[in-house]
């Protein structure tokens, strides 16, 4: 785990919101970290940016009843602990076979991170939603 402060955090709607933190591990598309703040429990979160940034960031939804995901909005001043990437996503991303993601909501993470690592020539995403303002990525 490592110890570290958020660089941004960016309101996407009332509910969402994407935590930017310094990258200080290589990672793969669709890799999770566990993260923690405040002495809560660790919840693993999708990473959502691309491999090629010098940071790491989360999609997030602030979940009624899960207080990490409100206090984690919430604590640009505070320290939180991260896990290194961990988990796998496809064995072999780069390759120029077609692919069809289908996703709702936050889940969408994973996807916006291979798209944006690789790029979207190969790639055809169907993103369902419920309110228009879920409509990020």
């Amino acid at each position: 785990m490592k110890e570290t402060k958020p660089l941004n955090i960016t309101n996407t709607s009332v509910e969402t919101y994407v935590l930017q933190i310094e990258k200080t591990e290589d990672f793969n598309p669709g890799q999770v970290c566990s993260i923690s703040v405040d002495g809560v429990n660790f919840i693993d979160f999708y990473i959502f940016s691309g491999i090629q940034y010098g940071y790491i960031e989360f999609f997030i939804r602030e979940v009624q009843g899960v207080p990490l995901t409100h206090i984690l909005r919430h604590s640009m001043e505070k320290k939180i602990l991260v896990s290194e990437p961990h988990g796998s996503f496809l064995k072999n991303a780069k390759n120029e076979n077609r692919k069809l993601f289908l996703t709702t909501g936050i889940s969408i993470a994973p996807f916006h991170s291979f798209v944006q690592s690789y790029g979207d020539e190969y790639v055809n995403t169907v993103h369902g939603i419920r309110k228009w303002d879920d409509a990020y990525g």
